[in-house]
């Protein structure tokens, strides 16, 4: 990632804008937990931790949200 974009990644994870909004994505589409973490390839507990600000997803993951939730990386940044 380019410094700018590591920059407000950082300050919209700290704010717990990037959890707020991986958890709104999923749930207007009605999965689970469980059901985003099947389609990421990846434990149910990692998506918990995401919402929950506890954990920072990875770039390559940030990607796949993206891609699964039909938005630019960006937009998992901002609130909405």
């Amino acid at each position: 990632m380019a410094r700018a974009f590591d920059s407000r990644y950082r300050r919209a994870y700290r704010q717990g804008e990037v959890g707020k909004k991986i958890r709104l994505l999923r749930r207007l589409k009605g999965w689970t937990q469980a059901e985003l973490a099947e389609h990421m390839g990846c434990a149910r507990i990692t998506i918990n931790l995401w919402e929950k600000n506890r954990s920072i997803p990875k770039d390559k993951n940030l990607k796949k949200l993206a891609q699964i939730f039909g938005i630019s990386v960006e937009a998992l940044f901002y609130p909405g």
